[in-house]
């Protein structure tokens, strides 16, 4: 039975250079590493959309809900439902956007550094 060879990480490696510890790992390594984080990064980013998306059902719910207590003349449920329910939920919304952009930046950027690899 041949011995077959694994690509090993240098283990006296510095690796407090990132870039160059790159460069030193072997194609195998490098291209099941990339296919890994992009895999996850895209499954990341499909799931947050996908809770944001419940999150702006919940905030269309809300606003809904407030609208029926303004068209009954209830204002003081009105406010209480934009307060505890619409705003914080718009909060939700947006906070959840702005992840959405920095974790498909990430995803871009193993795009960039995996070129030619994935």
């Amino acid at each position: 039975m041949a011995d077959e060879q694994t690509p090993q990480v240098p283990v006296a490696q510095d690796f407090s250079n990132p870039r160059e510890s790159w460069e030193l790992l072997s194609a195998g390594l490098k291209s099941r590493a990339m296919r890994y984080v992009f895999e996850e990064q895209q499954k990341l980013i499909v799931e947050l959309q996908r809770l944001r998306m419940e999150a702006e059902t919940e905030l269309a719910i809300g606003i809904v809900r407030a609208r029926a207590a303004q068209e009954m003349n209830q204002d003081d449920v009105m406010k209480k439902i934009i307060s505890d329910e619409v705003l914080p939920k718009r909060d939700e919304v947006r906070a959840m956007g702005k992840r959405i952009d920095e974790e498909t930046q990430l995803l871009n950027m193993f795009s960039q550094i995996g070129k030619g690899i994935i």
